[in-house]
């Protein structure tokens, strides 16, 4: 299991990196939860406190509302609370579920300036999917995708672009 992120890194199969993505994610996953049980086991105390505020920049919105009303408690730790207070406001502020999408044009492959807004004007479904050619789960992502791009070009979708970069 030590080896995970080293063969990680190592390889270059797809198929081979998944599993071994998936286990190293699991065990970043375990470590967070290590941290975040330990600030709350110490929010009375400095070393919480500390532990808090130097991993607001990873703390995630469950771990966010489980953490401030711990420190909402201490008045000595006010910078620890106005930290997780701002990281919570932050995320509020990014979450885009719901929202309309940002407009925002990019240039296709082929030299085509594509901008979201005439996309949606022409079809009732688009499909946007963001990626990286040297993000595995994003290349993984690509082979689930493609049966709904091709459900989607059935039902009217005329456009598809490639954006390099």
């Amino acid at each position: 299991m030590e080896t995970d992120g080293v063969e990680y890194g190592k390889t270059q199969d797809m198929e081979k990196k998944l599993p071994l993505g998936e286990a190293v994610n699991r065990l970043a996953g375990e470590v967070q939860q290590k941290r975040l049980d330990f600030a709350l086991q110490n929010a009375g105390n400095l070393a919480g406190a500390w532990s808090a505020y130097h991993y607001a920049f990873a703390w995630n919105g469950a771990s966010l509302a489980k953490l401030i009303p711990s420190f909402r408690q201490q008045d000595w730790a006010a910078a620890t609370l106005a930290k997780l207070e701002e990281k919570q406001a932050e995320a509020a502020r990014l979450n885009m579920t719901g929202k309309p999408a940002p407009g925002f044009a990019l240039r296709s492959i082929d030299g085509q300036t594509v901008r979201l807004d005439s996309l949606l004007a022409g079809n009732r479904y688009v499909l946007l999917d963001v990626w990286a050619s040297w993000c595995t789960p994003c290349r993984a992502g690509n082979r689930r995708l493609a049966p709904h791009y091709a459900a989607l070009k059935k039902k009217g979708n005329r456009d598809r672009f490639r954006f390099g970069g």
